[in-house]
């Protein structure tokens, strides 16, 4: 598979992600789909002799031909959907996209600890879905603490002390190699 830059305007861009959003795909997917029917469609002698020139850069003929090869894969798709078995159909679908949002979400620091400007703690983790799909999820840390000590109990949270001990300790040791 090969990439390619396509330089867009920023109104047929805002479009074009709007689509995508509306219809929970990728931008890629989009164009894709629809470079895939106007080749499938275009007559090949009458592009071979077209001057570079004489195309007429119309960009409805690809929006209409967007929404012809969106409506197709979701046909295909759905028609599917009531032959198939959950196995079959849905394992590999799932498969590929939690392979993306791990993939996404290791992008970023997750969980992280951050300070509010009114002094609570914050523990955020992120999830990413897609590209421009990234879903922060937040707990006070006290709450963090009280959650863990009920799900883990007393003695796995008296624990907490010796891990921060812990981590104290390699902090300190990464600054004496640092200051080395």
């Amino acid at each position: 598979m090969s990439l390619f830059n396509v330089r867009l305007p920023k109104e047929i861009e805002a479009r074009l992600i709007a689509e995508a959003a509306a219809r929970k795909c990728s931008k890629s997917d989009i164009a894709r789909e629809a470079i895939t029917a106007f080749l499938a469609h275009a007559d090949r002698a009458s592009r071979d002799d077209l001057e570079a020139g004489d195309i007429d850069d119309d960009w409805s003929e690809f929006g209409a031909e967007v929404m012809d090869a969106q409506r197709k894969v979701f046909e295909r798709v759905i028609s599917k959907l009531y032959d198939a078995e959950w196995a079959d159909l849905v394992e590999p679908l799932y498969d590929v996209f939690r392979k993306k949002v791990i993939e996404k979400t290791k992008a970023y620091q997750t969980p992280a600890i951050f300070l509010q400007p009114n002094g609570e703690a914050l523990v955020t983790s992120s999830i990413g879905f897609a590209a421009d799909d990234l879903v922060d999820l937040k707990m006070p840390l006290e709450d963090l603490f009280y959650n863990y000590c009920v799900d883990a109990g007393d003695e796995a949270f008296n624990e907490i002390p010796k891990i921060w001990e812990l981590a104290k300790a390699r902090l300190a040791t990464d600054d004496e190699v640092a200051r080395s």
